[in-house]
């Protein structure tokens, strides 16, 4: 039985949660917080499984609440918040402390329509429930040196990067050890709502040394660049007159998601053939597994997160599974395989 603890400073809001969450095979909701500082005690005593955390609330609010609560007792977070509609920033504090993924409330700090998204609650809860707590201690542990820039090779390289749940902890460890002058052109799909991409693109940037952007319509894409996909629209890569530029569409979701790695996956390994890396990393499902299948028939190489090292293993582990994947490596076995790739 998994058990959860929902916390929430709208008595309406925690009842809504605990109707959905009660409803869930093998879920059982175990206590109701009305602030923070009632979560930290609470997950004391009670030792949930998973807690479902808002942001915005008295006495204590979500940010502390988490920080305090992986501090002395790590347990599974996520994030259930209106934050991210407008200011995305707040979430991804959250995350950065060690919450594990976010879900946005659907309109506003109550939203008594939120069982309009209880699909998207009931499936992110049975995802978050396979991962085992110590992954996360993993990773918070886990240290990944600087890709070494002397080891750079030529112009006219492409590295795709694509990650859904537990993504965010991963790129925030991956993306700082690239160095600015790799000499790759870089791609990145993230699964993350469509106000979120902006802002996580902006932490990435600044906690690296190479740039880092969400990628905008019809954008030219230079070399030694970061490019985010945009949440709500596939990324692909197109060529006009010799120049790479991005494109942006709203052609139907894959898999469930948009932007889908797949699209991204497959553009670029229509464009670079053989001088294409494709890295797929945690993440419930198959999405970049067609995409790396592309990529293998032109003669590139994939790296997959490994097992041991993914939250989600679904993503990665349908690249291996399919026999797509050169590597599959742990977070800090990455800049060795992009080395690699840069010297090939």
């Amino acid at each position: 039985m998994t058990k959860v603890l929902i916390v929430d400073d709208s008595a309406l809001m925690r009842n809504i949660i605990k109707d959905i969450v009660s409803d869930i095979d093998g879920f059982e909701v175990i206590g109701l917080a009305k602030n923070g500082a009632e979560a930290v005690e609470m997950v004391k005593t009670l030792s949930p499984d998973i807690v479902t955390m808002d942001i915005e609330m008295p006495v204590m609010d979500g940010i502390e609440s988490v920080r305090a609560i992986m501090k002395d007792n790590p347990t599974k977070i996520v994030i259930l918040s209106a934050f991210g509609a407008v200011d995305a920033m707040p979430t991804l504090n959250a995350l950065k402390c060690g919450a594990v993924d976010v879900i946005q409330k659907p309109s506003g700090v109550i939203s008594p329509n939120l069982r309009s998204i209880k699909h998207k609650i009931v499936s992110k809860l049975q995802e978050i429930a396979l991962i085992p707590i110590e992954k996360i201690q993993r990773l918070n542990r886990e240290h990944i040196r600087k890709v070494e820039a002397s080891k750079a090779g030529i112009m006219g390289k492409c590295i795709v990067i694509a990650a859904s749940t537990g993504g965010p902890k991963a790129l925030e460890k991956l993306v700082p050890s690239i160095p600015s002058e790799l000499g790759a052109y870089i791609f990145l799909v993230q699964h993350m709502p469509q106000t979120f991409t902006k802002s996580f693109s902006e932490r990435l940037n600044r906690i690296s040394e190479i740039e880092v952007k969400e990628v905008e319509a019809e954008e030219p894409l230079l070399p030694n660049k970061i490019y985010l996909g945009k949440g709500n629209n596939h990324f692909k890569i197109d060529v006009k007159d010799k120049r790479l530029f991005s494109s942006l569409t709203k052609e139907p979701p894959l898999w469930g998601v948009r932007p889908a790695a797949d699209y991204l996956f497959d553009s670029a390994a229509q464009l670079f053939k053989k001088n294409t890396l494709g890295i797929v990393l945690t993440g419930m499902g198959r999405d970049g597994t067609l995409g790396c299948k592309v990529i293998k028939d032109f003669g590139g190489m994939v790296a997959a997160q490994s097992r041991a090292s993914a939250f989600i293993w679904g993503m990665p582990g349908a690249v291996i599974q399919e026999g797509y994947a050169d590597y599959e490596a742990d977070l800090s076995g990455m800049p060795d395989i992009i080395e690699k790739f840069m010297r090939k």
